[in-house]
């Protein structure tokens, strides 16, 4: 039984590699079980705003579009950025998850 965790590639002798994909949705699957729906729309808030506050900074949607030198100026800025974008994105499908799941409990 498989659970996901790695993938197997044929040959001999086999190789595997990590399934990022598994432990991504295992990530997601959690947050939506440990969290409220209040508690992850809060968070949800937070890092919207969060990535706003970098978008009015620098002028630009996301971190890739920023130039170089001016990346290069503050980088704890463009590492926090692009960890609040995919965050954000973790915590839409933990939310998309709860919904769904109030949905089948009325």
């Amino acid at each position: 039984m498989s659970l996901g965790l790695v993938l197997e590639h044929a040959g001999t002798p086999p190789t595997y590699e990590r399934n990022d994909a598994f432990l991504e949705w295992d990530h997601v699957r959690r947050l939506a079980d440990d969290h409220s729906l209040d508690e992850l729309e809060a968070e949800l808030e937070e890092l919207l705003e969060r990535i706003q506050m970098y978008q009015d900074r620098y002028g630009v949607d996301t971190p890739d579009e920023v130039d170089a030198a001016t990346a290069e100026t503050a980088p704890a800025d463009f590492a926090d950025w692009t960890a609040a974008r995919a965050r954000l994105r973790r915590y839409e499908r933990a939310r998309q998850i709860r919904l769904s799941g109030s949905e089948r409990s009325r």
